[in-house]
């Protein structure tokens, strides 16, 4: 399994470190670094998609975003998000990641597509 995915400067890290240590205590899951993913799949033609990531890093500039609460998915593990407010900038880069991508990706999850999409940090 693969993940196109975000990470975040590191002032994010200290905090996060505090909640996750919160959450473990709590039962829940969290994962080591904090990221959110724009696109998850069984596997990636890896050439491909580096060369296609560094063209739309080029393209894209920094963005900030905005949380707005916590979440739970309620699976075997019990992980804690953080809510991301969608906005358009954010749904154009997701949306154009995934139509430039998929092509290069098997097994897409179709819960990360943009009719499906819910940004979160995890």
């Amino acid at each position: 399994m693969y993940s196109i995915a975000s990470l975040f400067e590191t002032d994010v890290n200290g905090p996060w470190q505090q909640l996750a240590g919160i959450c473990n205590a709590s039962g829940f899951s969290s994962e080591a670094v904090p990221h959110f993913s724009w696109q998850t799949a069984e596997n990636y033609r890896l050439p491909e998609v580096r060369e296609k990531l560094t063209q739309l890093a080029l393209e894209f500039t920094p963005f900030q975003i905005t949380t707005s609460g916590l979440g739970v998915f309620a699976n075997d593990h019990r992980i804690l998000f953080i809510i991301i407010v969608k906005t358009r900038l954010l749904l154009e880069m997701h949306e154009r990641l995934w139509r430039e991508l998929t092509p290069y990706a098997e097994g897409c999850k179709q819960h990360y597509s943009p009719q499906n999409w819910i940004p979160h940090i995890s």
